[in-house]
């Protein structure tokens, strides 16, 4: 990923701004989080630095890493560990901060560019070839234009928050390598370039008596892949599936201060996820999911 190059880009923004004001720190912010659970954990880094009184610039990295056991459907003897990284970052160059009365509007326009790989060992049992050792490496690289837009009320005890991100539509290159010994005797590859949308996300964030914080996320995408099968003996068949994937998280946080301009927010809750393949059964789980987070605003 060329993630020092955004991270340069976003400095000389943030230095070009602050040389002639001398007030770095009185326009940043920044934060850390990290998403424990079960299978993983999700951990969450941001930078917004703010040009003008109306005109921002941000990054958002997001690593994800999950590892899980599991068994092959309609597999009599079968077992295989996955894991699996996805790395992603946000960018936004400009992002707009409009005043409707008393209330900000927060619209950007950036780019989205994500790694994900996954790998697969294991083993089942086939009638035919008895016991079969079984290894799968995936990877891709997803890029595509991003929009944001946020708004926001105050209250005498509640603030409201409302995050929404929109990449349209999005291109991919991916690769697999895949091997089933001896069902087939000679490894499978394939490398492709495809596209897909949208990804959506979308977050609501009430704060109540300024302590209290239910919250609220929710993420769609859909995408096209290929995936080889095997075929008698030594050969692949390439496979193409369509798939829509939902995940929801519902979580309650508590924001302790810590002085100045810095807190840390703690938080448990629940993670729903669903994959609808396309002609196929539904794939869901649900795991309890804890938040951990630090902030620094200004």
């Amino acid at each position: 990923m060329k993630i020092p190059v955004l991270f340069a880009s976003f400095a000389l923004l943030a230095a070009a701004s602050a040389f002639g004001s001398g007030d770095f720190l009185s326009r940043l912010q920044f934060g850390l989080e990290s998403y424990p659970e079960a299978t993983g954990n999700s951990t969450h880094g941001y930078l917004s630095y703010r040009l003008s009184e109306a005109l921002s610039s941000s990054l958002l990295v997001r690593i994800t890493n999950s590892a899980e056991t599991s068994t092959i459907p309609d597999t009599a003897k079968s077992l295989y560990l996955q894991n699996e990284q996805v790395n992603e970052v946000f960018f936004y160059p400009f992002s707009l901060r409009l005043e409707l009365g008393d209330e900000p509007l927060v619209a950007g326009l950036g780019g989205y560019l994500s790694t994900q790989s996954l790998r697969e060992v294991g083993y089942f049992k086939a009638a035919e070839t008895g016991l079969n050792s079984y290894e799968n490496a995936q990877r891709g690289t997803f890029f595509g234009p991003l929009l944001q837009a946020g708004y926001a009320w105050d209250w005498s005890f509640l603030q409201l928050s409302l995050e929404a991100r929109l990449v349209p539509y999005f291109w991919f290159k991916a690769a697999q390598e895949i091997t089933i010994e001896p069902l087939v005797t000679t490894p499978g590859t394939n490398s492709y370039a495809g596209t897909g949308f949208p990804y959506v996300y979308l977050r609501v964030n009430p704060r109540l008596f300024t302590f209290l914080s239910p919250e609220i996320e929710y993420e769609f995408q859909r995408f096209t892949f290929e995936a080889l099968q095997p075929a008698p003996s030594t050969s692949w068949n390439k496979e193409t599936n369509a798939y829509d994937s939902h995940t929801l998280a519902l979580r309650g946080n508590i924001y302790i201060p810590l002085g100045g301009d810095q807190y840390i927010e703690l938080g448990y809750g629940q993670k729903l996820k669903w994959l609808l393949p396309e002609g196929k059964p539904a794939l869901h789980s649900a795991q309890g999911i804890f938040k951990l987070a630090y902030r620094f605003h200004k």
